[in-house]
């Protein structure tokens, strides 16, 4: 039996099914800007929010040309497009994960470096209604891997960290988590995660359902 009274989700790649979309996106973005992101290259990059996204991608000589912000401007203009059919792009075990916390009486939070915006669309397009506790994002307080979002969340909700079950599926996520002396659920999706940071996870689940076997 655990301590766990609190859980808090990132979105992108753990919800919902959008790093994909966001592959497919970010050349979209691209071709106005003479620039095009291979696979390879956009799961490093993945994880880490568009403004930063945007920062990261200007490492790469190709892409210097590219100005900070462009990402952001473009997924709020084009995100709406992919989401057709709400549903569509939730990930494995997301509603069954949910209605398991509502029935136990679990706090339920979000914490991503998207925007508001973004994860309020998001949340409209799952086909159930999602009640969240408290919502933090990197607009709110710096970003992951930084934990300030994570404490925050624990903080609104009159709870320790170490009573927080964070779920995750990418390197700067489980960072931010280990760092706020939270527990971490590793979730794998497409972004790059190191053995050395697997290993820093509490638990890994092929999906969101197994997350229910831990908490019981």
């Amino acid at each position: 039996m655990n301590n766990i009274k609190v859980v808090i989700f990132d979105m992108d790649g753990l919800m919902v099914n959008t790093e994909p979309m966001y592959f497919l996106l970010f050349n979209l973005v691209g071709s106005k800007y003479n620039f095009q992101l291979s696979f390879e290259e956009y799961c490093k990059i993945t994880g880490s929010g568009p403004d930063n996204a945007a920062k990261v991608i200007q490492k790469y000589p190709k892409f210097k040309h590219i100005k900070e912000g462009v990402t952001t401007d473009m997924i709020k203009e084009y995100f709406p497009l992919f989401f057709k059919k709400p549903g569509d792009a939730n990930k494995p075990g997301l509603r069954e994960l949910y209605e398991y916390l509502k029935k136990n009486d679990y706090k339920i939070a979000i914490a991503s470096n998207s925007f508001k915006e973004i994860i309020q669309q998001v949340l409209h397009y799952l086909g159930f209604e999602m009640k969240i506790d408290v919502l933090m994002t990197g607009e709110d307080l710096r970003p992951k891997p930084n934990p300030d979002i994570l404490l925050k969340i624990a903080e609104k909700l009159d709870v320790q960290p170490s009573e927080c079950l964070v779920l995750e599926d990418s390197s700067v996520g489980i960072e931010a988590a280990v760092r706020a002396n939270m527990k971490v659920g590793y979730i794998p999706d497409i972004a790059y995660v190191d053995g050395e940071t697997r290993n820093r996870a509490t638990f890994i689940c092929k999906d969101l359902a197994e997350v229910i076997a831990y908490l019981k």
